[in-house]
């Protein structure tokens, strides 16, 4: 394929071994050898196993978690984990985010804040798709623990979705593909879905009531 200018071709990679005995390999083993490679691949292109996130200057949050979460979320499907971390102000009031954290399949620890951070948000990624994980809505936990630590919650989903969690609620700020979403996704998996959610609903909805 013709490249564009100032596009950065893909390094070649050489395998050190017959493709072929790939079949005969256990599929947990050979999910364990594709996230190696995204990992390599992406290492080779960016010059780090991840290229750092450069945002522009926002006093807006949704705005500013929409557009982070969006850039956020190829690495996320890449490792097939979630990617969490912290959202601020500056002096200025310009929003500010923490260094995102590789979390696991099904949960994530933000890092802690720098002095001076004026944390008001947590972020984080659901990961992959996967068609056994109701990944498409915030959990009741996640709901719970912003509330508990008194921070709004943005959540980015498999899907493309964006939400936003305060005070034990969670409501939708954009619907499935406002942001970059895992072409393995299928919308039919967990629907339907609802614009809001209380934590009670969604354990309702864990529960499968």
């Amino acid at each position: 394929m013709r490249r564009m200018r100032g596009e950065r071709m893909m390094p070649s990679l050489r395998f050190p071994f017959d493709l072929r005995t790939l079949r005969r390999l256990p599929p947990l083993f050979l999910r364990a050898l594709g996230m190696i490679a995204a990992l390599a691949i992406m290492t080779a292109c960016n010059g780090g196993p991840f290229a750092p996130i450069t945002m522009s200057r926002m006093t807006d949050a949704d705005a500013y978690a929409i557009a982070f979460l969006d850039q956020l979320q190829p690495r996320s499907f890449a490792t097939g984990r979630e990617f969490c971390g912290l959202l601020g102000r500056d002096a200025s009031g310009a929003v500010r985010a923490t260094a995102p954290v590789m979390g696991h399949r099904e949960h994530c620890t933000p890092g802690r804040a720098p002095e001076n951070f004026n944390t008001f948000a947590s972020y984080h990624t659901h990961g992959a798709f996967h068609a056994d994980i109701d990944s498409e809505v915030p959990s009741a936990f996640d709901l719970v623990a912003d509330r508990e630590e008194g921070v709004i919650g943005y959540i980015s989903t498999p899907g493309g979705r964006v939400w936003r969690s305060a005070q034990g609620r969670a409501r939708l700020l954009c619907g499935p593909g406002c942001i970059a979403a895992d072409p393995a996704y299928r919308p039919a998996a967990h629907a339907p879905i609802a614009p809001r959610y209380t934590a009670d609903e969604l354990r309702r909805r864990e529960r499968g009531i």
